[in-house]
């Protein structure tokens, strides 16, 4: 066997970018933006994924499996959301629709930034690249979806908050979810895109971006 696919192998190389990155990120790199780190470790993940050929490539553009899962994934965002609605109203009123109501164009910016270079390099990164690099680690799929939807969760320790943290549970498990059903990047990243502008809109986005409050100054 290749050392590189070893079991030693997986095991440190997925403690170092899931565990030992984002506490160091946390410590040393909290002022910076985590895009661009993302950005890259996505392309990374991409030319792995298409180099492998036991690797379905329709994953990153299957459209099809988009429309079958979309029902499903807005029924559960339109339940979620209220949810989510009725949480800031009660904890945080102060909080909603203060963006898009004061700031309408740092709204917009963030929408469009986040969905375009945030989602999508992290869906490639915590349910392609992670499904596809450690089935030998994690060798049956409720196994994979629990260790993606903590890391996805542990990932978000960058920012401080026990809320960030557990909201990212949730959605980690959920998208993992889509993912397992669907193997499109496509479903699992509109998924991800709506839960995550709809928090940036309510007012959530403070759990979400550390330099959040510096925008709307």
């Amino acid at each position: 066997m290749n050392f590189f696919q070893s079991r030693a192998w997986l095991i440190l190389e997925f403690a170092t970018l899931f565990l030992v990155f984002p506490v160091a990120f946390t410590s040393a790199l909290r002022t910076y933006s985590p895009v661009p780190f993302l950005v890259v470790f996505g392309v990374g993940a991409t030319v792995y994924l298409i180099r492998h050929p036991d690797y379905t490539n329709r994953s990153f553009y299957d459209l099809e499996q988009t429309i079958v899962q979309l029902p499903r994934i807005v029924t559960l965002f339109v339940v979620s959301g209220v949810l989510l609605f009725l949480f800031v109203w009660v904890w945080y009123r102060d909080w909603l629709f203060y963006c898009p109501i004061n700031h309408r164009q740092v709204w917009f910016s963030i929408l469009w930034t986040y969905a375009l270079f945030a989602v999508y390099p992290q869906e490639i990164i915590y349910r392609g690249f992670f499904f596809h690099r450690y089935r030998h680690l994690f060798t049956n799929q409720r196994q994979r979806m629990h260790a993606s939807a903590i890391a996805f969760s542990f990932a978000h320790l960058i920012y401080y908050h026990h809320y960030s943290i557990l909201f990212s549970l949730i959605g980690g498990y959920l998208f993992a979810h889509t993912y397992q059903r669907s193997k499109s990047l496509i479903a699992v990243s509109v998924e991800h895109a709506l839960y995550g502008c709809f928090m940036y809109t309510i007012g959530l986005g403070r759990f979400f971006y550390s330099g959040f409050d510096q925008l709307l100054r």
